[in-house]
């Protein structure tokens, strides 16, 4: 858990400071920040496209949430980071 909570908090701050890039494989990427919480396939266009989503690993409801986007070749093309919801107002 050490692992994956250490590479969620990379990625999200080397999206922060505009270091993540395209074009990276997408097991560069697991490699780099380790293996998401979720995966899917998206098919859009005929364009088969693979999406990795990390979070924290425990904190299900006020973590970040980084979504990354392969195009058929697994290249990342592009990524969305989402703030947590402000549960304060609830």
């Amino acid at each position: 858990m050490n692992r994956q909570e250490d590479g969620f908090y990379r990625l999200r701050d080397d999206i922060k400071n505009n270091k993540l890039k395209t074009g990276l494989s997408k097991n560069k990427i697991i490699s780099e920040y380790y293996s998401p919480v979720f995966s899917y396939l998206r098919d859009k266009d005929k364009n088969i496209t693979k999406v990795l989503v990390y979070r924290h690993p425990t904190e299900y409801f006020s973590s970040e949430l980084i979504y990354l986007f392969f195009d058929r070749r697994n290249r990342l093309t592009a990524w969305q980071l989402f703030e947590p919801p402000d549960l304060s107002v609830l």
